[in-house]
């Protein structure tokens, strides 16, 4: 059984749950008029490590459309033409990426 949370990603693990989360059921916003939660930020955080750019976010975008990819891949549920536009999805960042890393970035 697949864990919740995909491990190999460090980064964007919550919206590849989401993304999976809302495929299976309807998902509605609140109003919330309290914070229920309180975010901390270090300087080793990861979200801390791409805005200082030790962390390029283009290849974690290529890690999340891939695992969301293979997700799509092995739901038979998922029509043909949603799985193409995930796997366009996954190829425009791996291109995005290329087109990255060949600068220098």
């Amino acid at each position: 059984m697949d864990p919740m949370f995909k491990a190999s990603l460090r980064l964007h693990q919550d919206t590849e749950f989401l993304l999976r989360l809302s495929y299976y059921l309807k998902l509605y916003p609140g109003i919330l008029d309290k914070a229920i939660a309180v975010r901390g930020v270090h300087e080793d955080n990861r979200i801390t490590k791409v805005d200082s750019k030790k962390v390029n976010p283009a290849i974690t975008r290529v890690l999340l459309w891939k695992e969301v990819d293979a997700w799509a891949e092995n739901e038979a549920t998922i029509p043909d033409h949603i799985k193409l536009h995930i796997k366009r999805m996954y190829r425009s960042f791996q291109i995005a990426n290329t087109t990255t890393s060949k600068n220098g970035e």
